[in-house]
């Protein structure tokens, strides 16, 4: 019995089982062995199980089958060799009855607890002692698993659009936009906050104008007050900036003294009726625009032969004197986030390089080995992913490097040809254009082919040929693709007008290490026009 072991990707560590005969592997649900990347089409390839031979057959995916680094549609496999579905990694490997039996090891089953034991390439494996777990309480399961579906529904679904954004946006734009976005959400939530400190701040200065008033109201009256000459009474010295209100009330029943056009009335304000119980001073918000204060006029009281409260000062208080405006509020969102707008633009540059390094330095290494046949591409990043993709790197350079014997045949790497795409479609002197051969996508335009096509090279560029929205130009360039697959030494050409003028469109296949990398694709006036 056989099975898949995935070497790297999400589900590294896993193994599924094998049945005889046809076996799909992909994302759909419908798939004998689901996938979970978002790499992975949802058919990405096929195994035949055949006894003890191995046929694998790619279902037309999106980013290719690989097996030892070369891309095929369908060959024969053996175990041990690397079968890539993007960053997904998968080998067949013996697979006992034991194991089958094991839930932690059918198709769909969680991730087992325990660390799968290493073993020797194509070795077997045998399952751990079975110890019993820990008890754990309900609580601390509930929240387990409560943490277990949040993020698998993020991984599932979350996650796979995020990978897709990278796909159509450039990577260090699409950083960019992350890094804006933060910024501006943290500045919106940094601003309620300090709208709420500015807010205690002109409450307690409100508080604290309003007893100062009212206690300057009850010092300038006492004498009145305590003569009885109410008439006397001066209430000029409340009229400030931002009391509504001032009053003079009577401690005995509360009623309004002074001013005079009050008198003998009552005021409407609950607080003032409870806090005149207290005889002292007090101050309360009483809505959210409006603060009242209430100080006790003392006098001495001869019967008593101590000093007794009186009266009141009242003074109702406008706290929209002292808030901060919108035009302020606006000011400090917008001084708030300019200063976190240079602090993010810092962070994106360090974050940027920071993932751009490492990338970069295996890739000058890996160049060089290549060039230089050797295998000791290295990496000082403490950072896990990077270290096994450097491992992997060399064990790949170790066995491609080998040959002979045993061993898995070598694989073929082909460089980076982008930069040398663009670098030919610019020196070719005519209008022209680069196709994959890959998947037959156009990867470069020079703007002598946008000027004499009047097609936008912002919409060609990435655009697979089929989906070219101009049906003769695109029937032409696939014939003249079909023709360079079956006689890829040749040049090849076609006839096709743009704007009027008569053109001949004329294509060479250019090869990589063992195959077609890319076409190259010109456009020449028939009439010798330049």
């Amino acid at each position: 019995m056989w099975a898949i072991r995935i070497l790297a990707g999400p589900q590294a560590g896993r193994i599924f089982p094998l049945k005889p005969g046809s076996n799909t592997l992909g994302r759909a649900p419908s798939c004998d062995i689901k996938i979970l990347s978002p790499n992975v089409s949802k058919e990405h390839v096929k195994i035949d199980v055949l006894q003890d031979k191995f046929i694998i057959t790619d279902m037309g995916s999106r980013n290719g089958t690989f097996v030892n680094g070369t891309q095929y549609r369908s060959t024969k496999v053996k175990p041990g060799d690397r079968i890539g579905l993007h960053e997904v990694v998968i080998e067949i490997v013996p697979f006992s009855q034991a194991q089958a039996q094991m839930p932690s090891m059918t198709v769909g089953a969680p991730t087992p607890q325990y660390q799968m034991p290493q073993a020797p390439m194509g070795g077997m494996y045998a399952p751990p002692s079975q110890e019993m777990p820990p008890a754990e309480s309900p609580s601390r399961s509930n929240m387990d698993s409560m943490a277990s579906v949040v993020m698998d529904y993020i991984e599932r679904v979350v996650m796979p659009g995020v990978y897709h954004l990278a796909e159509i946006i450039d990577f260090k734009t699409l950083l960019a936009l992350f890094m804006a976005g933060f910024i501006l959400l943290v500045t919106s939530l940094s601003t309620i906050p300090l709208i709420r400190i500015l807010r205690d701040t002109v409450e307690q200065q409100s508080q604290q104008h309003a007893l100062t008033i009212a206690a300057t109201l009850a010092r300038v009256n006492e004498g009145p007050i305590r003569e009885g000459l109410y008439t006397a009474i001066n209430m000029s010295t409340a009229q400030r900036t931002g009391v509504t209100d001032a009053l003079i009330i009577s401690k005995v029943d509360g009623k309004i003294i002074a001013p005079a056009s009050k008198a003998e009335s009552y005021p409407d304000i609950p607080f003032v009726h409870e806090a005149r119980l207290g005889e002292k001073e007090a101050v309360r918000q009483i809505d959210s625009n409006t603060v009242v204060a209430l100080v006790p006029i003392a006098a001495y009281n001869p019967e008593t032969g101590g000093t007794g409260t009186l009266a009141f000062a009242v003074v109702k208080y406008d706290m929209t004197t002292l808030a901060v405006d919108d035009s302020k509020t606006i000011s400090l969102f917008v001084i708030t986030l300019f200063i976190a707008t240079i602090l993010g633009f810092v962070l994106f540059y360090f974050l940027y390089n920071l993932i751009a390094h490492p990338l970069n330095s295996l890739n000058s290494q890996l160049s060089r080995a290549l060039r230089e046949g050797r295998d000791d591409v290295k990496v000082s990043f403490l950072f896990e992913p990077i270290r096994q993709l450097t491992s992997n790197i060399n064990s790949a350079l170790a066995r491609a490097l080998s040959g002979g014997g045993d061993a898995p045949a070598p694989m073929n790497f082909e460089h980076d040809r982008r930069l040398e795409m663009s670098n030919i479609v610019e020196m070719v002197g005519f209008a022209g254009l680069v196709i994959s051969a890959v998947d037959r996508s156009i990867v470069s335009v020079n703007q002598a082919f946008e000027q004499r096509t009047r097609l936008n090279s912002g919409e060609l560029l990435n655009l697979p040929v089929q989906q070219i929205s101009d049906q003769a130009f695109r029937l032409s360039i696939v014939d003249l693709l079909d023709r360079l697959d079956q006689n890829p030494d040749q040049l090849v050409n076609n006839e096709l007008e743009f704007g009027g003028v008569p053109h001949q469109l004329i294509a060479q296949a250019i090869f990589g290490s063992s195959k077609i990398a890319y076409y190259l694709v010109i456009a020449v006036p028939s009439g010798g026009e330049s």
